[in-house]
């Protein structure tokens, strides 16, 4: 309840808000669904929780009401901003509606906001769909992508020249670079993360100050709250503090309840930067540890090339089939080393060839000496005689 009072008054700009929200402009959000109270969302959810069987009483944290948000991005929202108030109005009705459909679950609120940089529109769902699930176990990674498609179809219907983004899995299927599907090159992911993730453990340290500090104001008013409340008689006068006092409490809980919201968001901005910033770091390191590899074996390879070209133990089958006395010093380079293979085989075929050839040159001028002795002694013959 208190994280959905929170997200309520964020979507109607009630008590203080995000310094990235222009308050000059807060006057141009519409509200075309009025999200309701904590206490009618509750209701909702605890009657459909009630239509399934359950082993466990309900939590005191107990969900009850779903949020979502509907963006573009940056060309889509030029045109979706290019469109009357009317028709965008009538689109983010038709998709709230329909998602809602799709997660056989309800609508009960429905904020555009204009205050910030670009157009978008918050909604609110019922935590539990008309069976009693809770949209947390009902809802699967699986269909949530079904959830951008259905986006896709029905802002096209208002824009016809919006396109739903590839899905990751997707383009890589297609063979495009992780650092390109993440929208930055690796070196500049490895030169921004870490300021990115210092930018934002400075903005959760802040909050946690500015958590600490609102618990304090929020205890601070209790003890005055309670010192009153504890009196038998009270005074006029002191019915009208403790009036006053209560509604300050209030106040200072929904400080409080903002404060945690912020930190919650901010939070999880730093697990999914820390997570890309290991998954970063495991890429990397996983390339070097490869390149590491990759150039072992190369130089393994070359080593025991070197020694089948000394030995000459390379061969060429008639096939073309090239043979070696220790191949399995040489696989794990493939393909990178083929050329050099190749090359080797070539240089080791000339050297048998020029050997046979020097060995043949060598033959016959042994034959043609021992023809000309042969000669010499049938002369020395025939002259002795």
């Amino acid at each position: 309840m208190s994280g959905y009072s929170g997200q309520r008054r964020h979507d109607l700009r009630i008590g203080p808000q995000p310094k990235y929200v222009d308050p000059e402009r807060s006057p141009l959000n519409r509200t075309l669904l009025e999200p309701p109270f904590p206490a009618v969302m509750k209701a909702i959810a605890t009657k459909r929780r009630a239509k399934r069987e359950t082993q466990r009483a309900m939590k005191s944290n107990f969900a009850i009401a779903t949020a979502g948000i509907i963006t573009f991005g940056s060309q889509a929202a030029q045109m979706f901003e290019a469109l009357s108030e009317e028709d965008q109005d009538r689109a983010f009705r038709l998709l709230a509606r329909a998602i809602a459909m799709r997660l056989r679950t309800s609508l009960h609120g429905l904020v555009v906001h204009r205050d910030e940089a670009t157009i978008y529109a918050h909604f609110t769902l019922s935590s539990h769909n008309r069976d009693g699930m809770p949209l947390s176990k009902s809802t699967r990674p699986a269909v949530l992508p079904g959830l951008q498609d259905l986006t896709a179809q029905v802002m096209q219907r208002f824009c016809p020249d919006i396109e739903r983004g590839n899905r990751y899995g997707e383009r890589l299927a297609a063979e495009a670079d992780w650092s390109d599907i993440i929208h930055k090159s690796v070196h500049k992911l490895h030169r921004e993360l870490p300021l990115d993730l210092a930018a934002k453990q400075a903005q959760l340290d802040a909050l946690a100050a500015d958590e600490e500090t609102a618990r304090a104001r929020v205890a601070k008013m209790e003890e005055r709250v309670a010192k009153l409340t504890q009196k038998t008689d009270l005074t006029t006068r002191e019915v009208k503090r403790l009036a006053t006092y209560q509604k300050r409490l209030e106040d200072r809980n929904a400080e409080l309840e903002q404060v945690l919201s912020a930190s919650q968001a901010a939070q999880i901005e730093a697990e999914r930067l820390g997570a890309l910033a290991a998954e970063s770091r495991a890429r990397e390191e996983a390339k070097t540890a490869e390149a590491i590899a990759k150039s072992a074996a190369m130089a393994t390879a070359m080593s025991a090339l070197t020694e089948e070209v000394a030995a000459e133990t390379l061969h060429r089958t008639p096939a073309g089939k090239i043979t070696a006395k220790s191949p399995e010093r040489l696989k794990p380079a493939h393909p990178e080393i083929v050329p050099a293979v190749q090359a080797a085989v070539s240089l080791v075929e000339h050297s048998r060839q020029k050997r046979r050839d020097a060995e043949a040159a060598a033959c016959a001028i042994h034959e043609e000496r021992k023809a000309l002795a042969e000669e010499r002694e049938a002369i020395a013959r025939e002259w002795s005689a």
